[in-house]
């Protein structure tokens, strides 16, 4: 009985594991993070130059 439980656990924590290092869910979550970082960048940007050309 305990060696069942154990075994499901194991089971378990792999799956969870597995789920969180997969590698297409580890390329979208960079992808997305590049395009928030890109984002805040051309927000910066467009800022500064609207303010040097006076608009």
């Amino acid at each position: 009985m305990k060696a069942g439980i154990d075994l499901k656990e194991a089971q378990t924590r792999k799956s969870q594991q597995d789920w969180r290092l997969d590698p297409q869910r580890v390329i979208i979550q960079a992808i997305l993070a590049t395009a928030a970082i890109v984002g805040a960048a051309g927000g910066v940007l467009g800022y500064f130059i609207g303010h040097a050309t006076g608009r």
